[in-house]
Protein backbone atom coordinates (compact mmCIF):
# COMPACT_ATOMS: atom_id res chain seq x y z
CA UNK A 1 0.00 0.00 0.00
CA UNK A 2 1.01 3.59 -0.45
CA UNK A 3 1.64 6.15 2.25
CA UNK A 4 -0.82 9.05 2.18
CA UNK A 5 1.84 11.36 0.73
CA UNK A 6 1.82 9.23 -2.46
CA UNK A 7 -1.91 8.59 -2.88
CA UNK A 8 -2.81 11.94 -4.54
CA UNK A 9 0.06 11.50 -7.04
CA UNK A 10 -1.09 7.96 -7.82
CA UNK A 11 -4.64 9.23 -8.44
CA UNK A 12 -3.29 11.93 -10.75
CA UNK A 13 -1.36 9.26 -12.66
CA UNK A 14 -4.49 7.11 -13.00
CA UNK A 15 -6.47 10.13 -14.15
CA UNK A 16 -3.89 10.92 -16.83
CA UNK A 17 -4.37 7.42 -18.26
CA UNK A 18 -8.16 7.59 -18.44
CA UNK A 19 -10.08 9.29 -21.21
CA UNK A 20 -12.19 12.30 -20.15
CA UNK A 21 -15.37 10.91 -18.64
CA UNK A 22 -13.62 7.63 -17.77
CA UNK A 23 -14.57 6.01 -14.47
CA UNK A 24 -12.45 5.00 -11.49
CA UNK A 25 -13.74 2.56 -8.88
CA UNK A 26 -11.85 2.76 -5.59
CA UNK A 27 -12.17 0.59 -2.50
CA UNK A 28 -10.52 1.32 0.83
CA UNK A 29 -11.07 0.60 4.49
CA UNK A 30 -12.72 3.58 6.21
CA UNK A 31 -10.18 4.63 8.81
CA UNK A 32 -7.60 7.28 9.65
CA UNK A 33 -4.29 5.51 8.92
CA UNK A 34 -1.00 6.41 7.27
CA UNK A 35 1.30 3.47 6.51
CA UNK A 36 0.30 1.61 9.67
CA UNK A 37 1.47 -2.01 9.75
CA UNK A 38 -1.30 -4.56 10.31
CA UNK A 39 -1.42 -8.34 9.82
CA UNK A 40 -3.19 -9.50 6.65
CA UNK A 41 -3.46 -13.24 6.10
CA UNK A 42 -0.61 -13.69 8.54
CA UNK A 43 1.69 -11.24 6.75
CA UNK A 44 2.39 -7.68 7.96
CA UNK A 45 1.35 -5.02 5.43
CA UNK A 46 1.44 -1.22 5.60
CA UNK A 47 -2.06 0.23 5.28
CA UNK A 48 -3.14 3.79 4.57
CA UNK A 49 -6.75 4.93 4.64
CA UNK A 50 -8.96 7.98 4.94
CA UNK A 51 -12.22 8.49 6.81
CA UNK A 52 -15.19 8.48 4.42
CA UNK A 53 -15.71 12.24 4.59
CA UNK A 54 -12.06 12.92 3.62
CA UNK A 55 -11.71 10.36 0.82
CA UNK A 56 -13.92 12.29 -1.62
CA UNK A 57 -11.70 15.35 -1.19
CA UNK A 58 -8.56 13.35 -1.92
CA UNK A 59 -10.10 11.81 -5.03
CA UNK A 60 -11.30 15.21 -6.27
CA UNK A 61 -7.67 16.17 -6.99
CA UNK A 62 -8.27 14.64 -10.44
CA UNK A 63 -11.79 13.20 -10.48
CA UNK A 64 -15.36 14.25 -9.85
CA UNK A 65 -16.77 12.18 -6.99
CA UNK A 66 -19.94 10.48 -8.25
CA UNK A 67 -21.08 8.02 -5.64
CA UNK A 68 -19.95 6.23 -2.50
CA UNK A 69 -20.97 3.35 -0.29
CA UNK A 70 -19.83 2.27 3.17
CA UNK A 71 -20.19 -1.42 4.01
CA UNK A 72 -19.61 -2.94 7.45
CA UNK A 73 -18.02 -6.39 7.28
CA UNK A 74 -17.14 -8.99 9.87
CA UNK A 75 -14.11 -11.23 9.90
CA UNK A 76 -13.03 -11.48 13.49
CA UNK A 77 -13.60 -7.74 13.78
CA UNK A 78 -16.02 -5.22 12.32
CA UNK A 79 -14.42 -3.11 9.63
CA UNK A 80 -16.11 -0.56 7.40
CA UNK A 81 -15.11 -0.71 3.76
CA UNK A 82 -15.80 2.28 1.55
CA UNK A 83 -16.28 2.19 -2.18
CA UNK A 84 -16.19 5.28 -4.33
CA UNK A 85 -17.05 5.82 -7.98
CA UNK A 86 -15.45 8.85 -9.63
CA UNK A 87 -15.35 10.25 -13.15
CA UNK A 88 -12.37 11.89 -14.78
CA UNK A 89 -13.14 15.51 -15.61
Amino acid sequence: MLPRADIADALRGLGARLNPGGLLALGMVASDLDAVEIPFLGVPVAVSAYPSDELAGVVSCRFHHRDGLDVATEGGRVETQQFLLARRE
